[in-house]
């Protein structure tokens, strides 16, 4: 038979397990915390894709209904016209998100003293220029609901990165709060 020490396991052996799955536990859930951080914000980062994709498919519409005014030659457009043509030249420029919404919101406005100003020109009345219209306001509005996606998807990652855990991973891998954009209240 061997000595106490010989037959049983040391308490130190039972507390180097434990110390073992303790360190394994706060990593896994580490990494789960920093997946959940990292997937809200590309969550963030597709809503903006989705916006600018919309911004270029209403450009380009836009764009056919201006050259459309343009062929009529239609004094009254001209001014108009122009104000469009700058705000969507003030689009283009931006640089990032904030500078794009500021920019849109002109050009909507724009966009809205264009069709305003459309709807006393005979011309308007053919199918192509109705369809144009129709796809405009479309387009608005998808422009719209993104923003209002973009916004519930920048509240959800803030939530997380202000809160326990998400709050010790933002701060360690440099995660910051998410701007929220205004919905526009032209159209």
């Amino acid at each position: 038979m061997g000595t106490y020490r010989e037959r049983h396991i040391p308490i130190s052996f039972f507390l180097l397990w434990i110390l073992v799955f303790l360190v394994a536990g706060v990593f896994l859930w580490g990494v789960w915390s920093y997946r959940q951080v990292v997937e809200l914000d590309e969550d963030i980062s597709l809503q903006k894709s989705k916006i600018e994709l919309q911004f270029r498919h209403r450009n380009a519409l836009a764009a056919k209904l201006v050259e459309a005014i343009q062929a009529q030659e239609d004094s009254a457009g001209v001014l108009v016209v122009q104000e469009f043509s700058q705000a969507q030249t003030q689009l283009s420029q931006a640089q990032d998100i904030r500078e794009k919404l500021q920019a849109d919101s002109r050009m909507s406005q724009a966009l809205e003293d264009l069709c305003e100003n459309t709807r006393t020109v005979q011309w308007v009345q053919t199918q192509d220029c109705q369809e144009i219209l129709k796809k405009l306001k479309g387009s608005e509005e998808q422009i719209d609901t993104i923003r209002m996606e973009y916004n519930t998807a920048a509240q959800d990652y803030n939530q997380e990165i202000q809160s326990f855990p998400g709050i010790v991973v933002a701060n360690m891998f440099g995660f910051h709060a998410a701007d929220f954009l205004m919905v526009s209240q032209a159209g």
